[in-house]
């Protein structure tokens, strides 16, 4: 942390110039006195690094780490190896805390982009030896490109793939985006790292104050820079980092497993900008863009749809055979990110 990298050196200096012995290495947030580690207290928010907050007289992480992962010295979450057994898909929902009045929890589980058409106990897990972290945006303004954190802020995942966010205030719309990302990572328009930005929206639920994203479609999705990468050679433009791009996928979840729905056309409710130009269907799998078919076909095997350029408007789909009376809810994306929307049945 910077404020406290500072005055560690100034310690140490004065203490290599007044010869007050061998110095011990410590960890961040304190010093050596006298052969011991000891925490340095500060007055004032201003001394502590980005990334932290000041608690009583200590600089703390302002990161939240999950089940089975610890804070180490350098304040980075890592996995203690624990595991817990449950689910096929590994590991049982984490159980949020109480939380205060019109305060909300995320719980959740981030799984592969390539495996987001099976059940979710067949999904390869990210986990906490790959580096990814969640944060949680009001969707609205992650569209604009406002994409402040909401509520505990940056959450690690744990040895089965989980995380937690907590404290989280009520959106204008009642809606949250669970985006995945590698940790610490501003978002950016360039494909750096290991992890593209993919957010996945989810519902608030009123009168429940919490909010489970294992369960269901709305679990978060990690994409790698690779697979984001083909999906811009495959588009033949830049889909991720100029405006980003809209993932709509039509799932039938009039059925448990909630299979792909075919001959699905995307459109806008209240702006009916999307065409044959900027919408491009998902071929055999979600890593397969099919640029040949055509727009009046509606969605292919995956009853997935990437829109690029994407507005900011209710977005809806319509010309399956099945007539499935599918939801309005309001889609777009913003420079450098994917933002992905599972449909679900318009309610009554």
């Amino acid at each position: 942390m910077m404020g406290m990298d500072r005055m560690f050196v100034v310690l140490a200096t004065f203490g290599g110039l007044f010869g007050l012995g061998c110095q011990v290495k410590c960890g961040t947030g304190t010093v050596d006195k006298n052969g011991e580690c000891s925490a340095v207290s500060v007055v004032s928010p201003a001394m502590c690094a980005p990334g932290t907050k000041l608690v009583g007289t200590q600089c703390v992480s302002e990161t939240t780490c999950g089940m089975n992962t610890v804070r180490n010295d350098a304040g980075v979450c890592v996995g203690t190896g624990g595991q817990v057994t449950g689910d096929g898909g590994g590991c049982t929902p984490l159980q949020c805390p109480t939380q205060g009045t019109g305060r909300y929890c995320v719980t959740g589980k981030v799984t592969r982009w390539a495996d987001d058409g099976k059940p979710l106990d067949m999904r390869a897990k990210v986990t906490d030896a790959d580096n990814a972290c969640v944060k949680i945006y009001s969707p609205t303004d992650f569209v604009v490109g406002n994409v402040m954190a909401l509520g505990s802020g940056e959450a690690h995942l744990d040895s089965c793939g989980r995380f937690m966010v907590t404290d989280i205030i009520e959106t204008s719309t009642k809606f949250i985006a669970a985006a995945v990302d590698d940790c610490a990572e501003n978002p950016s328009s360039a494909l750096v790292g290991s992890w593209a930005l993919v957010a996945v929206g989810g519902e608030q639920v009123p009168g429940q104050g919490t909010i489970d994203l294992t369960t269901g479609q709305t679990t978060a999705i990690g994409m790698t820079v690779a697979e984001a990468e083909a999906l811009k050679t495959q588009a033949g433009r830049d889909v991720y980092g100029q405006n980003g791009s809209y993932i709509a996928i039509f799932r039938d979840p009039r059925n448990s497993a909630f299979p792909p729905v075919q001959g699905v056309i995307p459109f806008g409710v209240t702006d009916d900008y999307v065409n044959m130009s900027n919408a491009i269907y998902f071929g055999a799998d979600l890593n397969t863009l099919d640029k040949g078919r055509a727009f009046t076909m509606g969605t292919g095997p995956t009853g997935a749809v990437l829109i690029n350029p994407p507005h900011v408007t209710q977005h809806s789909g319509k010309g399956d055979s099945g007539m499935i009376p599918w939801d309005t809810i309001l889609g777009g994306s913003t420079d450098g990110a994917f933002f992905v929307q599972r449909w679900r049945l318009k309610r009554q």
